[in-house]
């Protein structure tokens, strides 16, 4: 794990904690990698960990990205949110610093709700729980600033960035149906735009996705076929035989979870219920920072599962 407690710091700086109540810093030299045994170790995701210290209650939905009403993410969510009533949700998908509730996602998240598909996934869904509710909610990711200086090195330059980014987007598309009437060549000239506008990049220099197909034939050794593009490409993986892009995920994840665990403790410094809601690896990535802040969870449960029922061997 590379170093980020400077970029931590300065993002908790400006945040102050409960008058006489307790300090939370988060200690990223604690966060893991992830690998699939480490995965296992846990329950089968959609989860619920909940922790307890200090008059402070955290709960994390370790989800799996899902988008259609009633789907068993969707469901953990819900229960998860009226049990804990929380104080502040903590969501994936955005950054921190578009601030609490932000006008913008909200307007998106609300049309949304009518419909059976949602194309922001369980986030969305969180957030719209929340809005129902007068609870504010914020992202628990960091600047794209932030990412694309802190996850650049010797080995990953900023194209490598922009097109990991696209295909880390790939499954993101299959699963919210963006794919069901546009082509991939259409979904990455927008995508192209829209990292454009986030990153000190020219929109004109990536429009063209026989540069994007080049990059990845070059860097993965191996054609980029779109029907058989998986999360498994961008699986955060460090091991002899994994993929570049999956190289890069992992640095990317440093960072990303470097953030969420300084976001966390900030939240819990002002609040005394914190729900967050990430997909299940972040919490694998987290879990030793959490039960640092908090102490193991008091409890864990999927779905079907009694509210107090751990699993068998809950450690990672």
């Amino acid at each position: 794990m590379r170093p980020f407690l400077r970029p931590l710091v300065l993002l908790s700086a400006g945040l102050s904690g409960c008058a006489g109540g307790p300090s939370f810093q988060a200690d990223p030299a604690l966060l893991v990698p992830w690998t699939a045994a480490g995965q296992e170790r846990l329950p089968a995701p959609p989860y619920a960990a909940r922790y307890v210290r200090d008059g402070r209650s955290l709960t994390f939905v370790a989800s799996l990205h899902e988008h259609r009403s009633g789907c068993d993410t969707f469901r953990v969510v819900e229960r998860e949110f009226e049990r804990l009533d929380p104080q502040v949700v903590i969501l994936e998908g955005f950054s921190s610093a578009d601030g609490v509730s932000p006008a913008g996602y909200s307007k998106w998240v609300r049309g949304q709700a009518e419909g059976e598909l949602w194309p922001g996934g369980e986030a969305a869904f969180a957030a719209k729980l929340a809005l129902d509710a007068g609870v504010p909610f914020l992202g628990g990711e960091p600047s794209a600033e932030l990412v694309f200086r802190e996850a650049q090195s010797e080995r990953i330059g900023p194209e490598d960035l922009i097109y990991f980014f696209v295909v880390r987007q790939v499954p993101q598309w299959k699963r919210a149906e963006e794919d069901r009437d546009r082509t991939f060549e259409q979904l990455y000239r927008e995508m192209i735009r829209q990292l454009a506008h986030m990153h000190p990049i020219e929109a004109e220099a990536f429009q063209d996705p026989k540069g994007f197909l080049a990059w990845y034939q070059r860097r993965n050794g191996r054609a980029f076929v779109y029907d058989e593009i998986t999360t498994e490409q961008s699986a955060p993986l460090t091991g002899e035989d994994a993929l570049f892009t999956q190289r890069v995920s992992t640095q990317v994840g440093e960072v990303r979870d470097a953030h969420i665990a300084s976001v966390i403790a900030d939240q819990l410094n002002q609040h005394e219920r914190v729900l967050v809601v990430y997909g299940a690896g972040h919490h694998l990535v987290q879990e030793p920072v959490l039960a640092k802040l908090l102490g193991p969870p008091e409890s864990w449960s999927r779905l079907d599962d009694p509210p107090d029922d751990p699993p068998d061997d809950p450690e990672p």
